[in-house]
């Protein structure tokens, strides 16, 4: 196994499920590289087959990269794309890498190959899709959060540990991601938003870069999400 399989073996969805089928996954695949500003699918794409980000960083949107907000920022470990295994149906989200990326991609005919002959592995097909879910619900509750600091520290938080921990996953301190992304994931302008950058830089909780946000203090900015003031 070479070290991108051996990696995402270990890492997120994979480590959760059967060797067996683990294997029979990580088999199946082809290794891709991307440059940034690729896109991986489009909203309204044909069905297609899963990917599982190895390095690099993934952006998530609900239409085009090009005027779709920015939906979740997928982190190494991290498999998409099961809804339209379960459902042959257009994608109804867009993927793009925002830095180069290495990807692992399964066609969806090899994986319904593989599904129709064990039938009883759809049950981690189903796994994937409840951490997909957590993921969507994560996105719910940070949006709810009125305090407009607050929520700007609790999307750079999501967007770096999707789930709490509640799954393993590689947790990222970095997001490769433009201010004007970022507020559109918190559902904030860009004028605040980027006020509640620097006011976090100032606190040692993060550090801005050029298309980039590095937590410095995880714990500081955790306190910033949760509290109400």
């Amino acid at each position: 196994m070479n070290e991108p399989r051996n990696f995402m073996a270990n890492t997120g969805w994979l480590s959760m499920i059967s060797v067996e089928f683990r294997d029979s996954i990580l088999e199946r695949c082809t290794i891709c590289d991307l440059k940034r500003g690729d896109v991986i699918y489009r909203a309204g794409d044909p069905p297609g087959g899963l990917w599982g980000l190895v390095s690099g960083s993934i952006v998530v949107t609900v239409s085009t990269p090009e005027t779709g907000p920015a939906l979740a920022h997928m982190t190494p470990g991290f498999w998409f794309g099961e809804g339209t295994v379960i459902r042959p149906t257009t994608r109804k989200v867009g993927a793009y890498a925002t830095k180069p990326s290495t990807l692992l991609h399964i066609h969806r005919n090899r994986l319904m190959e593989l599904l129709d002959g064990e039938p009883a592995s759809w049950r981690w097909i189903a796994l994937l899709s409840d951490m997909s879910v957590a993921l969507a619900m994560a996105v719910v509750c940070d949006l709810q959060i009125r305090n407009p600091m607050s929520r700007t520290a609790a999307t750079i938080l999501r967007m770096t540990d999707h789930f709490g921990g509640a799954f393993p996953a590689a947790i990222s301190n970095e997001i490769s991601i433009r201010q004007e992304m970022l507020a559109d994931a918190a559902n904030q302008s860009r004028v605040i938003v980027s006020q509640h950058l620097n006011e976090f830089a100032r606190l040692g909780a993060i550090d801005i870069g050029y298309r980039k946000i590095t937590i410095l203090d995880r714990k500081r900015l955790s306190q910033i999400a949760t509290s109400s003031n």
